[in-house]
């Protein structure tokens, strides 16, 4: 996977909201590594992009995953840092 897939499909989802695989139609094809892979590089930068806790899975209908960034969905920018009474 290239980053500029990765730095595509982030723009995209800010800009457009959720979005699926199959909103994305502007990719170049690739051959499949094995039979359930894609042939979207576009699929790779959205799995690594929820793996690492950028997007989430905000709907999914069967095996169809809407993607939106964890800001807008959630609404929040990340945990709060605890008190020093709750560190120990």
């Amino acid at each position: 996977m290239k980053k500029e897939d990765l730095r595509r499909v982030l723009a995209l989802i800010r800009k457009r909201g959720a979005l699926t695989i199959r909103d994305i139609d502007d990719d170049v094809l690739v051959e499949k590594d094995h039979a359930w892979a894609s042939r979207k590089p576009s699929k790779r930068a959205l799995q690594l992009a929820f793996y690492g806790g950028v997007v989430t899975v905000s709907q999914r209908t069967g095996m169809l995953k809407t993607y939106e960034s964890m800001r807008r969905h959630f609404g929040w920018k990340g945990p709060r840092e605890p008190h020093l009474k709750e560190r120990s």
